[in-house]
């Protein structure tokens, strides 16, 4: 019986994205959304593990400039805990959307709402959220790409008190002028 390497894979699919047509950057406002799924991490004495899921909505204004809002969910099981971390944020996104490879970073504050037992506590917490990321363009409305988002929540020592880290799949709207030809 033979195995599937992944590193053939890999490499075709890099391929693949990397001999792909670029696609043209907008110079209208566009309202996009991506589901993002990867890794969580919460720390305090000791590090938790877990899953993340999250949807991401932005509207850029121009190439550069938008505004973005998210939600996350972090799932950490272990042997003493297991607990839910809820994420809120709104922010501010800057992004160099002139080439089919797109990065980005935001910023934004973050509302942290918890279940279960262990993580950061029963109350809702404050916090910022930094994230930085690259994302590839397929053509003017689809996207794929990493990122990750480090959150500092008030009153926490450690930095960062909680770390996400995603593979993301986006899709774009453009609002252009209703009346152009």
């Amino acid at each position: 019986m033979t195995t599937l390497r992944p590193l053939p894979h890999l490499v075709l699919l890099w391929l693949a994205m990397g001999f792909h047509p670029p696609a043209a950057a907008f110079d209208e406002p566009v309202l996009r959304l991506d589901a993002e799924m990867g890794y969580a991490g919460y720390a305090e004495e000791r590090r938790y593990h877990g899953m993340f899921a999250g949807l991401d909505a932005a509207f850029t204004f121009d190439d550069f400039w938008g505004v973005r809002a998210g939600y996350g969910l972090g799932v950490h099981r272990g042997k003493s805990r297991a607990f839910e971390v809820h994420q809120l944020a709104v922010g501010a996104r800057y992004q160099l959307d002139v080439f089919h490879y797109v990065p980005w970073i935001d910023l934004s504050p973050a509302l942290y709402l918890t279940s279960g037992e262990g993580g950061p506590g029963g109350d809702p917490q404050l916090g910022v959220a930094a994230g930085v990321g690259l994302d590839r363009l397929f053509d003017e409305r689809w996207s794929l790409g990493v990122g990750a988002r480090y959150h500092q929540l008030f009153g926490q020592e450690r930095f960062p008190s909680y770390l996400t880290v995603m593979v993301r799949v986006g899709h774009r709207w453009t609002f252009g002028d209703p009346f152009a030809p």
